[in-house]
């Protein structure tokens, strides 16, 4: 018999059955892909908000409302739960207020050289991460106990010379997760801003 031109009278073989879902390499692809997405957002999400805080400095500010700035912008980069940033006076790193659930509640703590995450940043003059700080030593257990302290990330404040003038710390990632040394960079280059309008305040 003849058979018709476009049959085909071989059985199909198992292996060209139709694949039952995407290929493992399309897969990975598109996730790269939203990956590198979800990261430029953030970036520019970041940008922008490092510009309103630039925006922010340029503005005759007193020397409170540049820390509430700084505070404020730093748990918007991170996404921490709460903050605080004091100044060097006379020897001693001063705090006196803390924010926490977008409100600001009094905080004064004063601490020597040596004292607490503070006195070792004074030392050091250099960041100080603790992604347990349940069971940091370091960590003053009164603040620890008051703010629910899981993670910490402490930067130093630092003029042109190197010279301390403060310290900003933010509490409890977002996840209970540690601070990122990305975060860290972010959280340094604020400090530095904000060193410079300091200096600038001061020779007015």
């Amino acid at each position: 018999p003849i058979c018709p031109m476009n049959a085909d009278p071989s059985p199909a073989p198992a292996d060209r059955q139709a694949p039952d879902g995407p290929h493992p390499a399309l897969v990975e692809d598109l996730t790269a892909r939203n990956r590198m997405a979800v990261e430029l957002r953030q970036r520019d999400a970041q940008l922008q908000c490092l510009s309103r805080f630039a925006q922010q400095l340029n503005a005759p500010l007193e020397v409170p409302a540049m820390l509430r700035a700084l505070v404020t912008t730093a748990l918007e980069l991170t996404g921490a739960a709460g903050g605080t940033a004091g100044l060097l006076i006379e020897g001693r790193m001063v705090f006196t207020e803390y924010r926490q659930a977008d409100r600001w509640v009094p905080f004064e703590h004063r601490f020597e050289p040596g004292c607490g995450i503070p006195g070792c940043v004074m030392e050091s003059r250099k960041p100080v991460l603790s992604a347990d700080a349940e069971h940091d030593p370091r960590l003053s257990p009164e603040i620890r106990e008051a703010f629910g302290i899981h993670t910490l990330v402490h930067v130093p404040i630092l003029d042109r010379r190197g010279e301390l003038l403060g310290g900003l710390e933010l509490h409890n990632q977002a996840g209970r997760e540690s601070f990122t040394d990305r975060e860290v960079e972010l959280l340094l280059g604020l400090a530095a801003s904000l060193a410079v309008a300091l200096e600038n305040t001061r020779l007015r």
